[in-house]
C-alpha cells in the first residue's frame, strides 16, 4: 500500500511550521529526505529502493551541478517516467520573473495570484532546468525525450530558450536498467547499462544553476520501481 502522501508528510512536519490543509505553493520534503508536491510512494532503505505511484519525489541533501547519480529502474510497457533537476540559484529572480509575466499577459485571476502567491502549477515548471523522460517504444526499446531549458531573462536579459531532443535508447524490457545522469562545468551527458547516450557533453545547463534532483512518473503509469540510488559530487 503507498503510505506516503501530502498528509502523511504533513504530519511530520506539523511540529516544525505547522500544517497547511490547503494545496502546497511550494516543494515540501519529509525528514527521510524525499518529498515533492503531493507524491505517492514508498522508500525502502534496506534495499535502497522506491515504489513510486504518481507524482515527484526529489532527493533533499544531493545537488546535481558537478556530481552525478546513477539507479537502477524496472523497465515494463506503457510507463512514462522521467528524472527532473531543479535550479535554487536563480529561485526569486525567477519567481519574480514569473510575477512579471503574470502582470504583463496574465488573466484577472492571475493577478490575484500575484498579490499572495503564483501556486505550484505555475511556480513548478519556472524551477526546472531539465527534464529526462523515458518512455517505452516499439520491440522491447524506449526512447528518452530530453528537455533542457533555463530563463535567460534571468541569466543574460534574454528570452527563455528550450532545446528538445530524442534519442533512441536500447533498454533490457521488462528487466533492470541502470541509467547515470553527470553533470560537469554546465555539460549534461548520460549512459544507459554503461553505454553513452548521444553525443558526449552535447547538453548545455546554465553552469550557475544548481539544485535538487527529482524522480517522477505520470499519472496511472506506476508504479514505478528504482532502487541502487547512489549520489556523488566531485
Amino acid at each position: 500500500m503507498i503510505r506516503r502522501n501530502w498528509m502523511l508528510l504533513c504530519l511530520g512536519a506539523v511540529l516544525a511550521v505547522g500544517c497547511r490543509t490547503g494545496p502546497p505553493t511550494d516543494f515540501t520534503f519529509d525528514r527521510h529526505g524525499w518529498g515533492g508536491p503531493d507524491p505517492q510512494y514508498e522508500w525502502d532503505p534496506a534495499r535502497s529502493q522506491i515504489e513510486l505511484e504518481s507524482g515527484t519525489v526529489f532527493h533533499d541533501e544531493f545537488r546535481w551541478q558537478d556530481g552525478s547519480f546513477s539507479l537502477e529502474f524496472l523497465d515494463k510497457p506503457d510507463q512514462v517516467w522521467g528524472v527532473v533537476l531543479t535550479d535554487f540559484t536563480f529561485r526569486s529572480e525567477r519567481r519574480a520573473a514569473l510575477e512579471r509575466e503574470l502582470v504583463e499577459f496574465g488573466t484577472e485571476a492571475d493577478l490575484g495570484h500575484v498579490k499572495r502567491d503564483p501556486g505550484i502549477d505555475k511556480v513548478w515548471p519556472r524551477f526546472c532546468v531539465a527534464k529526462m523522460t523515458m518512455k517505452r517504444g516499439g520491440r522491447g526499446r524506449s526512447y528518452k525525450v530530453l528537455e533542457c531549458w533555463w530563463h535567460q531573462e534571468v541569466v543574460d536579459g534574454h528570452r527563455n530558450v528550450r532545446l528538445q531532443t530524442t534519442h533512441d535508447l536500447r533498454v533490457h524490457p521488462n528487466e533492470w536498467n541502470r541509467l547515470t545522469v553527470t553533470v560537469r562545468e554546465g555539460r549534461l551527458t548520460l549512459t544507459l547499462n554503461d553505454r553513452p547516450v548521444g553525443e558526449p557533453g552535447a547538453t548545455l545547463i546554465e553552469p550557475q544553476a544548481d539544485g535538487r534532483v527529482g524522480f517522477f512518473v505520470e499519472q496511472g503509469a506506476g508504479p514505478l520501481l528504482l532502487r541502487r540510488l547512489q549520489f556523488d559530487r566531485e
